[in-house]
């Protein structure tokens, strides 16, 4: 059975003028225990999102599947993000993701037009 740590990686709450239009977001950051240096937090931390609407995980553990699994158990974000612990994203890249996303006025979840043109739900 594997041991996992899970923490928070400091996220402070800005650009609260935008956020209620925008989708929660965790972004999970599987990691080997004891790693130190963790370039995907740093990029995390600088992509251009509201603060306060976005939550990183790092899991730590020594199987990124099931870091994977028991982090979006955790999760609080209506959209989930995962970068690998080695990953420096873009600063817009989450945001260049989520125009692929959109939620229907009255429905609860979030939406996805896949390339076949079926609808998945995130």
């Amino acid at each position: 059975m594997a041991t996992l740590n899970f923490e928070a990686a400091g996220v402070n709450s800005t650009f609260a003028a935008v956020s209620d239009v925008l989708p929660f977001v965790t972004i999970i950051i599987p990691t080997r225990p004891g790693q130190a240096e963790i370039p995907a937090v740093t990029a995390a931390r600088a992509l251009d999102y509201p603060k306060d609407r976005l939550e990183i995980i790092v899991a730590r553990g020594k199987q990124p599947a099931v870091q994977r699994n028991a982090a979006i158990r955790a999760a609080r974000g209506e959209l989930i993000y995962f970068l690998d612990d080695d990953a420096v994203a873009r600063p817009d890249a989450l945001r260049r993701a989520l125009v692929h996303f959109k939620k229907p006025v009255g429905e609860d979840a979030w939406r996805s037009e896949s390339l076949s043109g079926r609808r998945a739900f995130a």
